[in-house]
């Protein structure tokens, strides 16, 4: 596909949430986006650095303005695992993310703030070019309290 939305992903019943991807692939080795509904405008402000496995080379980057966030990049016919903690995003209130991934090709960790604070009920996942393939997403509430 070129795209997974989750709808009906986040309520007034949690403030946080870990978001899991796994088993997800790709035609080619592709950055991957993650994009709130309802906050499609510049408010995406990310750092973050990315390592090729078995390489010493560490990739640092950033980006203010974006219109999504990067999580990741989605390995070649690969198990790529994804974990992204996210604060606030049905609160209407600026938003903080953190994204790691690991695939048989590199590892990579960002943090995004959003600005927006619109009330976000779930989310989109895409390639930035080609198609996704398989893969679980499993979405886990922390308790307020």
């Amino acid at each position: 596909v070129s795209s997974v939305p989750v709808t009906s992903a986040f309520s007034a019943d949690f403030d946080n949430y870990l978001i899991k991807i796994t088993g997800m692939t790709s035609p080619a080795a592709v950055d991957t986006t993650m994009q709130l509904t309802g906050i499609t405008t510049g408010v995406y402000s990310y750092v973050g650095t990315a390592q090729l496995l078995g390489g010493s080379t560490v990739f640092p980057y950033q980006t203010a303005g974006a219109t999504t966030m990067p999580i990741g990049t989605m390995a070649l016919t690969q198990n790529t695992q994804i974990n992204i903690e996210l604060s606030s995003p049905f609160l209407t209130r600026t938003k903080y993310a953190i994204s790691d991934t690991i695939s048989a090709n590199l590892t990579a960790r960002q943090g995004t703030q959003i600005l927006s604070t619109v009330s976000s009920t779930g989310f989109t996942i895409a390639p930035a070019s080609g198609t996704l393939t398989g893969g679980t997403i499993k979405i886990y509430g922390y308790t307020n309290g």
